[in-house]
């Protein structure tokens, strides 16, 4: 009977440590009085508060099992991307990126890839989308989309009037130096400040290479029959 009882001390005292409410039967005073059997039955009732599990406390890690397109889902949820009429979905748009990225590899466009993504005119929001959803949908263009948002990517223009800012824009241009190369006959370029006063202009009736430089202080570039420039520096 001695063990016995040592066994029941043992279990009631394990009990309380964990919170555990347990019966009269095994808990109750040795003497088995109903004073003090009342007692340990009132006790019994007692709940204790057990603490919430700590997983619920802990931030949401994505599943392992989650597909590109999900996580990408998931990331734009976090940055704040909302559906609109042309994406239903966030991956939908990234994906779109990553397809027309390919298609500006190929030069008769007039514009590199980032030169493109650059100058596209996506807001903050979109860009942190793009910016987490490339690296999983097409990984090869992960550096581009860096470089594109950061403005540090080689520019080519085509005939046009163009702003002179280092910002990107659809019909922005960076200050540098730029060469164009080919069968160039009847080609004008100009320079010029805000008020419309020309700076330097040329007008070639025949050559293969042309070199000039913008300068930050221009207010526009305008070039017409002089195929892709492309920045050299």
């Amino acid at each position: 009977m001695k063990g016995i009882a040592r066994v029941r001390r043992a279990l009631c005292a394990a009990a309380a440590v964990a919170g555990i409410a347990v019966g009269v039967a095994a808990c109750g005073s040795s003497g088995g009085n109903a004073a003090s059997g009342t007692a340990a039955s009132t006790a019994s009732t007692t709940t204790t508060s057990v603490p919430s599990p700590s997983y619920l406390e802990t931030p949401y890690s994505s599943p392992s099992g989650d597909t590109p397109e999900e996580k990408v889902n998931k990331l734009a949820a976090a940055d704040g991307w909302v559906p609109d009429d042309e994406y239903a979905t966030a991956d939908q748009m990234v994906q779109d990126v990553c397809d027309t990225l390919t298609d500006h590899k190929d030069p008769s466009l007039g514009s590199t890839p980032a030169q493109w993504l650059g100058q596209y005119g996506y807001d903050t929001t979109e860009q942190i989308v793009i910016g987490d959803g490339v690296p999983l949908l097409c990984p090869q263009w992960a550096a581009t989309v860096k470089a594109a948002f950061g403005g540090q990517y080689a520019r080519q223009i085509d005939d046009g009037t163009w702003h002179v800012t280092s910002k990107p824009g659809q019909d922005n241009v960076a200050p540098g130096t730029y060469r164009t190369i080919g069968d160039l006959s009847n080609c004008y370029w100009e320079r010029t400040r805000a008020d419309g006063t020309i700076i330097d202009n040329q007008y070639a009736t025949a050559a293969s290479r042309i070199t000039m430089t913008i300068k930050a202080s221009d207010d526009t570039f305008t070039t017409r029959g002089c195929g892709t420039w492309e920045q050299v520096r």
